[in-house]
């Protein structure tokens, strides 16, 4: 029997020490990333180190991850599915061309994903879930169907307040703008340099917080010519900063053109996102309020309570019990009379 458990614990034990003595050897054939703090977050550093692969020896608490300019051609869910507080992540500048729905979808943290200068037809619908992600860089992905990746995932649920798809369409193949449906978070949409085969009103009209419309080099066809100048009023009347979109009819030719009620409704969807998020961040103050007031009034009612219970029993302390009564034991101010004393006893000579 005593034979059988030392085999056993030597069997293991070589198994152990050739399993650490291969994750020695993958970590050493691995390129090092430099590993720094960057705004108080833990940030690893693997720009232009030649990774073919997605590294095996990063560590999991990392914060930032930089693996831009590199060769990687695949990653998966169980690549990332260890960096549970991973926020910014920069994947642009490598081969990757297809990507799981699962992908990301246990990056809960992830505010900034740039996925640029790579070759993916269509973006996983894991992105557009996360809880956290604000910023979205799609740049120079071009054939990039944003269309199809837009598909089954609106309404879109994480709060994405910048999203960059500039030059994702080559100049032979237009693409319809994409749809997003109602973005209430949406403030900053990149476009520039993408030819698209339709624009109409309905596309923006989702977008009702949109502050900035990069459309440098667009060029876009409408399915009503005047839709052209409907956009063009429609976005100057909510402030936006955008280059006017060149129309290919006289503005007075379209007098009178307004928004489709549908488009308007679902302006008006977006705007009650947007009222619930907002009644939803009151509310939560009032009760954030409401809860430190309540804790002030406790901590003062508590040494309030102490105070008291101090003094009364130092009160105790300071008094003589005299038949049932608790006679304090003080000097008095004035002088001393002996004969006033009750327990003066004055003995006569």
């Amino acid at each position: 029997m005593m034979g059988r458990k030392f085999f056993c614990l030597v069997f293991l034990c070589v198994h152990l020490e050739n399993f650490r003595c291969h994750g020695d050897d993958v970590c050493k054939n691995e390129p090092r990333c430099l590993v720094s703090r960057t705004h108080g977050m833990k940030s690893i550093d693997c720009f232009h180190k030649d990774f073919k692969h997605f590294p095996k020896c990063v560590p999991s608490d990392a914060e930032v991850l930089d693996l831009s300019f590199n060769r990687i051609r695949k990653v998966g869910k169980s690549d990332l599915s260890k960096f549970k507080y991973l926020k910014l992540l920069y994947l642009n500048d490598n081969f990757f061309d297809s990507l799981q729905n699962d992908t990301f979808e246990d990056l809960t943290d992830l505010i900034s994903l740039d996925m640029s200068q790579n070759n993916i037809k269509r973006i996983p619908s894991s992105v557009f879930n996360l809880p956290s992600l604000d910023k979205l860089y799609l740049r120079q992905n071009f054939n990039l169907n944003m269309v199809a990746s837009l598909e089954n995932v609106k309404p879109i649920k994480s709060p994405i307040s910048v999203i960059d798809i500039s030059s994702t369409t080559e100049e032979d193949s237009a693409s319809e703008f994409p749809d997003f449906g109602p973005m209430p978070y949406l403030s900053t949409l990149n476009i520039s340099e993408n030819r698209f085969q339709i624009i109409a009103p309905r596309h923006l009209a989702g977008l009702c917080n949109l502050q900035t419309l990069i459309n440098i080099n667009v060029s876009n066809n409408y399915l009503d010519s005047c839709d052209c100048w409907i956009i063009n009023k429609w976005l100057l009347e909510r402030k936006v900063q955008f280059n006017t979109f060149t129309c290919s009819i006289p503005e007075d030719n379209c007098l009178g053109k307004e928004l489709k009620d549908e488009d308007k409704n679902v302006y008006d969807n977006c705007l009650e996102i947007i009222y619930a998020i907002e009644k939803e961040h009151r509310v939560l103050k009032i009760c954030i309020g409401m809860g430190v007031s309540v804790l002030i009034v406790i901590i003062v009612l508590f040494f309030t309570y102490f105070y008291f219970i101090r003094n009364k029993r130092g009160s105790k302390n300071n008094s003589t019990k005299i038949g049932n009564k608790n006679v304090p034991l003080e000097v008095p101010d004035g002088p001393l009379l002996l004969n006033n004393h009750p327990k003066a006893n004055v003995v006569k000579l």
